[in-house]
């Protein structure tokens, strides 16, 4: 997590984001597993959803993921939807399977015209996406 605060940190972005299908996989290991401590460091108070005024609020990963993102809505958006659902098609016909929380959070991405950034190689598949991996070395 340092590495990707560091790397935060150099990009120059004043606002992050997290699609909700992220926040949904994250929440509900958490939930599952009873991780009480890191339930605590998600902070759902913090929570900004996508259309409030307020600011994302920046600091160190301690103050908790959701007070430093913003979560933007998925399945009450049509244009992210309709881009899952190409997304998904032109997969299908390359015979190549990508699960469907992947397909959504790609086409949150590429509907709204933001990087995603993430280590999970599979979403170099997505034809389109512009991906970074703050992970590798």
């Amino acid at each position: 997590m340092r590495r990707l605060t560091k790397k935060w940190s150099k990009c120059g972005c004043k606002v992050r984001f997290i699609s909700g299908i992220t926040y949904y996989e994250v929440k509900r290991e958490l939930l599952a597993t009873n991780a009480t401590r890191k339930l605590l460091e998600f902070d759902v108070s913090g929570v900004v959803r996508f259309f409030d005024t307020q600011p994302a609020l920046s600091g160190d990963i301690e103050e908790g993921l959701c007070r430093r993102y913003r979560v933007l809505p998925v399945l009450n958006e049509i244009e992210v939807l309709e881009k899952a659902s190409e997304i998904h098609a032109d997969l299908k016909r390359q015979g190549r399977r990508l699960e469907d929380a992947d397909i959504l959070i790609a086409a949150t991405a590429i509907a709204r015209g933001i990087i995603l950034v993430s280590h999970d190689t599979d979403m170099q598949r997505v034809t389109g996406i512009a991906i970074e991996d703050w992970l590798e070395s």
